[in-house]
């Protein structure tokens, strides 16, 4: 038997699988890194949006505390910390922004020091739970929960050295001077 006739048909159709296979393997590689690269900035957005509308909270916070002087009958008392709780009610961060947060203010009033206020904040995402403020702060790690933890000391002292924002007739020394003792983010 002589085999009179030969031809290229088998090891072209090897090639063009070899090709194609090559092809959907780079393809693969390409679409699986463009859904990292979408994925990575989609998280590095939202956490960009998570530090804004925190910062954000904390700035809105801090501003409606400093100049305001505030009537002690009126905020509950923490036995354990003998502060007072400034947490706004029912604060998340406007619905413009893309993330929510929860605001946890603690005041405590020292009169006689130089700081005769200091303000301590945490605020965490919102997890839109009734327990989602209790959760930012109800634990022993409540400043590692926390998505940024600050403490800010407000000088209430008129240019005389007395303490005169202490009342409602006086209110125009409030916050006469800010100190931002810790600012820390996760």
């Amino acid at each position: 038997m002589t085999l009179t006739n030969r031809d290229d048909r088998g090891a072209v159709l090897l090639m063009a699988m070899a090709f194609l296979l090559a092809g959907s393997i780079v393809a693969m590689a390409l679409l699986s890194w463009t859904e990292t690269a979408i994925l990575s900035d989609v998280h590095a957005r939202q956490a960009a949006d998570l530090r804004f509308a925190a910062n954000a909270a904390a700035q809105v916070t801090i501003e409606q505390q400093r100049y305001t002087y505030q009537v002690l009958s009126t905020l509950p008392v923490d036995p354990t910390t003998n502060a007072w709780d400034c947490t706004p009610p029912n604060f998340n961060a406007s619905p413009t922004m893309k993330a929510a947060v929860v605001v946890f203010c603690q005041i405590q009033f020292q009169p006689g020091t130089t700081a005769s206020r200091v303000l301590t904040l945490s605020i965490c995402q919102a997890t839109y739970s009734p327990t989602a403020l209790a959760d930012c702060v109800g634990t022993a790690d409540a400043k590692q929960l926390a998505y940024l933890s600050a403490q800010i000391s407000f000088n209430d002292y008129s240019a005389s050295g007395v303490q005169a924002c202490t009342g409602l007739a006086n209110r125009w020394s409030c916050g006469t001077g800010m100190t931002i003792n810790r600012w820390q983010s996760r």
